[in-house]
């Protein structure tokens, strides 16, 4: 499937011109309390037990 029927994404790529920032991010600093050992942050994929949240399945439900 032809996403972009005018041409190539180069061809629309280079159409765009940036005056400025696109976004500015704020992380907020993670405080080091309530932790896994390294052995269950290494299973989880975070070592924060509060950021260690069930997969519930795709499509937001």
């Amino acid at each position: 499937m032809n996403y972009f029927p005018d041409g190539g994404f180069e061809d629309r790529a280079a159409k765009i011109r940036v005056s400025g920032p696109l976004a500015v991010a704020y992380v907020p600093m993670q405080k080091f309390t309530d932790l896994y050992r390294a052995e269950e942050g290494f299973a989880a994929g975070t070592m924060f037990k509060e950021l260690d949240l069930p997969f519930k399945g795709g499509h937001g439900r």
